[in-house]
């Protein structure tokens, strides 16, 4: 099978940075220090000398951790997605007792309507530094329509508008 223009061109860019990598690596490089030796005696415990090979498991006077340790996951996952605003708008999938026994956001009665903004024929409006899809209910607030520049929501059961500039 025949290669391609591309293809050889490729396969010799590979094959030229692996020779400069080899050369530079092994035959340029300033290290020539000799390989250690080695020991027949590999440690010495009490009175137990440790020898290469199989060994049986020494008794230890302290206790030895083990190498497998558990992960805290929540403490894996980066949650820093503030925005402008100081404020993580993706936090409102938490029940409001929660958001408010962690701190994390701020009773504001007076709700303000920042943006519309539509994709695929679904609206997504951010209320409060909230960003909420059309339908969804979060944090107490029901979106439940969007028509032109207000938005149509449902408080506690008590239904609303906004509009820009509000």
């Amino acid at each position: 099978m025949a290669l391609k223009k591309n293809e050889k061109r490729l396969l010799s860019m590979l094959t030229i940075s692996v020779t400069f990598y080899v050369f530079n690596t092994f035959i340029l490089s300033d290290d020539k220090k000799p390989a250690p030796a080695k020991k027949n005696k590999i440690q010495v415990i009490g009175d137990q000398t440790l020898k290469p090979g199989v060994q049986e498991t020494p008794l230890l006077d302290f206790p030895v951790k083990s190498a497998i340790r558990r992960v805290n996951m929540n403490s894996m996952v980066n949650s820093e997605f503030l925005t402008k605003w100081k404020r993580d708008p993706f936090l409102g999938s938490f029940t409001p007792d929660i958001l408010d026994s962690l701190q994390k956001r701020e009773k504001v009665e007076p709700f303000v309507l920042k943006a519309i903004s539509w994709r695929d024929s679904v609206a997504y409006v951010i209320i409060n530094d909230d960003v909420y899809r059309e339908g969804e209910q979060k944090n107490g607030i029901h979106v439940i329509d969007v028509i032109g520049n207000k938005v149509i929501y449902s408080f506690n059961g008590k239904k609303s508008i906004l509009r820009f500039g509000e």
